[in-house]
């Protein structure tokens, strides 16, 4: 009997120890605002669990706070695959997830790998990097009549690092800077930001007085909303901690609006915000 009952659990063991090895993790990556990894927990050709790990992701957007309740891991296992629900105002670390789950799933043979060959072809222009210097670069290649013109891009979106923006773009004497109301706490930031500036950025005097004479014009005839290239700079300049090359900050500031009014032609209008 005890001969049958030995027999009966070593059946039963390697019973287990088959079923177990059909179940295997497979993981994926991708990079959100920080890395996102995806493993996948795949059986019998069914996704049975899912884990994400992005940690980096900005709180307060909903990315980082699905990543670590399981919203994303449930929606992955329900939908089979990356075909989940976006969040809005945080897209960059959805599509990450969903990259990530693509890329696990191609690694447990889910999916099947896109083909992405390049093939020889003949063009007047190749751009490296799809993001807002690329995507700028090829606009401007077009409108001086380039017509073949090859955007490559290694991530699996466009954008790049000016997607973190979420559609924010630093500009100073903008049309759209007047439409904005004039706050006394705006006027506190500008004059927070000059007595910042003195106390510790004394070599930024010039800069300083400029700046410090332009606002005092304003305030004896406040018309419009205040700012100025040179504002900005200073702005740029303290966010910096001063190490800054103001010859190149000034080249920014001083060609901001322009880029502005550029970027408002094209299909899709950019959207600005003002500094305080």
């Amino acid at each position: 009997m005890k001969k049958l009952a030995s027999i009966l659990l070593s059946v039963l063991m390697l019973t287990s120890v088959i079923a177990g090895a059909s179940a295997e993790t497979f993981t994926g990556d991708d990079n959100g605002i920080g890395p996102v990894t995806v493993a996948l927990t795949v059986e019998d050709g069914k996704i049975t669990e899912a884990v994400v790990t992005g940690d980096s992701e900005t709180p307060g957007f909903g990315g980082l706070e699905a990543c670590q309740d399981g919203t994303f891991a449930a929606q992955i296992v329900e939908a089979q695959g990356a075909g989940i629900d976006g969040i809005s105002g945080a897209t960059v670390t959805t599509n990450a997830v969903k990259a990530a789950t693509e890329e696990a799933m191609i690694a447990a043979g889910l999916m099947e790998a896109e083909n992405v060959t390049v093939e020889d072809t003949d063009c007047d222009i190749v751009i490296v990097g799809a993001g807002g210097a690329g995507m700028t670069a090829a606009l401007q290649a077009a409108d001086l009549g380039v017509e073949n013109i090859i955007v490559v891009e290694k991530t699996g979106s466009t954008g790049g690092n000016t997607s973190r923006a979420t559609g924010g773009m630093n500009a100073a004497k903008t049309a759209a800077q007047d439409k904005n109301e004039w706050k006394d706490a705006t006027a506190a930031a500008v004059e927070k930001t000059i007595a910042g500036a003195k106390e510790k950025y004394p070599e930024l005097a010039d800069l300083i007085a400029t700046v410090e004479a332009q606002f005092e014009a304003y305030k004896a005839n406040p018309v419009g909303y205040f700012d100025s290239p040179e504002l900005f700079a200073l702005d740029t300049m303290v966010g910096g901690k001063g190490i800054n090359n103001l010859d190149l900050v000034m080249t920014l500031v001083n060609n901001s609006a322009d880029a502005i009014d550029w970027l408002a032609t094209k299909p899709r209008s950019a959207r600005t915000w003002s500094r305080p």
